[in-house]
């Protein structure tokens, strides 16, 4: 009896059919690791890596949004065409070992905003006073305060203006 005769047709075509299939190759560590999941896929779910600080950034996280430590407005009226100058100074909640410069973003449906100055930690802006109201009796101008990861603090400044417009 020779070695060929040793092989029933059927068996010598699963082989073949193997071989295709595996790309030549049979990885029993594979098949073996994929029969263990279909028994317990919680053995076999990716492990979650534990989060480290990122100490490459320059914006260290400091337990939350900016904090606004002072704000001033030369005037709570203005008549059309008036100015009025609008400071705010904001800080992080903690001290960090690098000063994280914030992001000052000043915003009015009416009148117009120019003049922005910024420093870090502090902005003033000026406002001049539209000719008449558009809506309501109050202008409100907003500053959004953001820090490097965009946590954002707001500040409203409210001012009485030029009459209704007709």
């Amino acid at each position: 009896m020779t070695r060929r005769d040793s092989f029933a047709p059927g068996w010598t075509a699963a082989w073949v059919a193997l071989a295709l299939t595996s790309g030549g190759c049979a990885d029993f560590g594979e098949e073996l690791r994929r029969t263990e999941c279909a028994r317990d896929a919680s053995a076999c779910a990716p492990a979650v890596p534990e989060p480290k600080p990122d100490t490459d950034t320059d914006t260290p996280a400091l337990d939350g949004p900016p904090i606004i430590e002072e704000v001033h407005q030369s005037a709570t009226v203005a008549n059309s065409g008036e100015e009025i100058t609008l400071f705010v100074k904001a800080r992080m909640p903690q001290a960090g070992p690098k000063e994280v410069p914030l992001v000052f973003l000043w915003f009015s449906f009416e009148g117009a905003l120019k003049k922005q100055s910024n420093t870090p930690h502090e902005s003033r802006i000026t406002w001049t006073a539209p000719p008449c109201r558009i809506n309501g009796n109050i202008h409100v101008i907003v500053v959004s305060v953001m820090d490097g990861q965009g946590r954002t603090t707001e500040q409203q400044f409210l001012v009485s203006g030029p009459p209704t417009c007709e």
